[in-house]
């Protein structure tokens, strides 16, 4: 396809570079919400705010296990790990915020494999009485120069895009199609939407557009013994199926924040119809994930 030729030779005459775009150029971008949790919402997070500041994330509450399910169990709160990496992607100290939140603490005590960062968005959910406020509070922190957004609903019906995933399908999508009024308002969505089959159970046969494949399949296993899914063939599902290479290649059981979001950037451009008009990506030399002193976004927890 023509589209997918594109994608590959942007990505290979970019190679690993970031984008920079004006501050008015950011401001005016599409409204994008994102739906999914754990390590690849996050991943597609850092590449998608170099596009647009316009950024909602649903982010799943439903991680019961480590330092989130501790803190959850011992003093009734939301787990807070998924998203706080969402609120580390959104920063503009990226880099340094990474390694401060992602800090976890060893000892012999009961502060072995704590993140501090799960227990500051704890400390700061306690000393308010709201976790909501709470993650407002650390995007403010960690310079996201945003705020949480107050309805997942009213999100998805303002968006232009809405990107379901990356993650895991049952743990860190379904749980937040599950929310009464998530799935309807998928649905409903006038907004270009992606992602998979599975999801069209909870919000119908007509809910999605376009689904993104990874067309990069490694000869050799993952890290983590993954088999990839590939798409069917011949393809006939009248959603538009996008194959481009996603994956990372330091980390083949990830995706490329970069490449992953210049596909995206690529469809929507195609396929937005009369939605905002997405600002054109130019590559920069800084170095990826220092960020932007005009990039501002919103973090939503999916409660």
């Amino acid at each position: 396809m023509a589209l997918n030729r594109l994608i590959s030779d942007r990505a290979r005459d970019w190679g690993r570079l970031p984008f920079r775009n004006g501050h008015k150029a950011l401001e005016s971008g599409p409204r994008i919400t994102v739906i999914g949790g754990g390590t690849g919402l996050p991943s597609l997070i850092r590449g998608i705010k170099y596009y647009s500041h316009n950024i909602t994330a649903i982010v799943t509450m439903a991680d019961d296990g480590g330092s989130s399910g501790r803190l959850r169990s011992e003093l009734g709160i939301q787990p807070p790990g998924d998203i706080r990496n969402c609120l580390v992607a959104l920063a503009d100290s990226e880099d340094v915020m990474q390694k401060l939140m992602d800090y976890r603490f060893s000892s012999d005590g009961q502060l072995n494999g704590h993140s501090f960062g799960n227990m500051l968005i704890a400390a700061l959910a306690e000393i308010g009485g709201d976790f909501s406020r709470a993650v407002e509070i650390a995007g403010e922190l960690l310079a996201i120069r945003g705020r949480a957004h107050p309805e997942a609903v009213a999100a998805l019906k303002d968006a232009d895009l809405v990107i379901i995933g990356p993650g895991s399908l049952y743990t860190s999508i379904v749980p937040n199609l599950l929310i009464p009024g998530i799935a309807n308002a998928v649905a409903e969505s006038k907004a270009l939407k992606d992602h998979a089959d599975v999801v069209r159970r909870y919000t119908g046969p007509e809910s999605l557009h376009a689904v993104i494949a990874n067309s990069n399949i490694p000869d050799a296993p993952t890290p983590a013994g993954l088999d990839f899914i590939k798409p069917e063939r011949p393809w006939n599902d009248g959603t538009l199926l996008i194959e481009a290479d996603i994956l990372d290649q330091e980390a083949t059981a990830r995706h490329d924040p970069r490449k992953l979001a210049l596909t995206v950037a690529e469809t929507y451009r195609r396929h937005r119809g009369k939605r905002r008009r997405l600002p054109r990506a130019t590559p920069t030399s800084a170095v990826y994930g220092t960020g932007e002193r005009s990039l501002q976004s919103q973090a939503l927890c999916g409660d």
